[in-house]
């Protein structure tokens, strides 16, 4: 409830680096409040390759969709809403919203700001605004397909090219155009790709 407390601890171990080349295994553990007790919550290895950050490093997504059909932000963010989730500024950026099955394109605003978050690579608002773009495409508002919360459970790869970063000469992307597809669909689990360019 709202008023239970949990300490997580996140820790990273085993690092190696090489040349063009990170990994690590990595761990979080909660402790629930009172029990003193640190529980695995999660687990996993996470590798790493470098290259220079420049403009094209990241090949484009082709834009050859058809047969789109436009989904209003309005409905998009209601119909989560009705299933549970209520997103709020900075995790309901998606607008331009269109769609077909097992697809959607649209714009991705960074809702973030100018507080201390801006300074992050990658702010948790617009990572978790990507992610709820495999929601777009995977469901219509209204078409019961999307009928209970769904969280993720696992990435298996992000690929950031850092030119368009703080860190980088790009700098921060305010927005960014997402294209997302549907990899698979079962009973319980739903598997999807996310692609983020900048506007131009």
């Amino acid at each position: 409830d709202d008023e239970s407390r949990v300490e997580t601890i996140f820790s990273v171990s085993s690092v190696d680096v090489t040349d063009g080349f990170v990994s690590a295994e990595w761990a979080c553990y909660s402790v629930p409040e009172g029990s003193g007790n640190a529980v695995l919550s999660a687990k996993g290895h996470v590798s790493g390759e470098l290259s220079p950050a420049v403009p094209d490093a990241i090949p484009k997504v082709s834009e050859g969709a058809y047969n789109l059909v436009d989904v209003g932000e309005d409905p998009f963010y209601k119909n989560l809403t009705s299933v549970g989730y209520d997103y709020s500024p900075p995790f309901q950026g998606l607008s331009n919203i269109r769609r077909k099955p097992r697809y959607s394109t649209g714009t991705l605003v960074d809702q973030s700001g100018s507080a201390w978050e801006d300074r992050l690579v990658l702010h948790p608002g617009m990572l978790y605004t990507a992610l709820q773009s495999i929601f777009a495409a995977w469901s219509f508002p209204g078409d019961t397909h999307l009928w209970s919360l769904h969280v993720p459970v696992s990435i298996t790869a992000i690929t950031i090219n850092p030119y368009f970063t703080p860190l980088g000469s790009g700098g921060k992307q305010e927005t960014m155009q997402y294209e997302s597809f549907i990899r698979a669909l079962e009973p319980s689990k739903v598997v999807g790709d996310v692609h983020l360019q900048t506007v131009d």
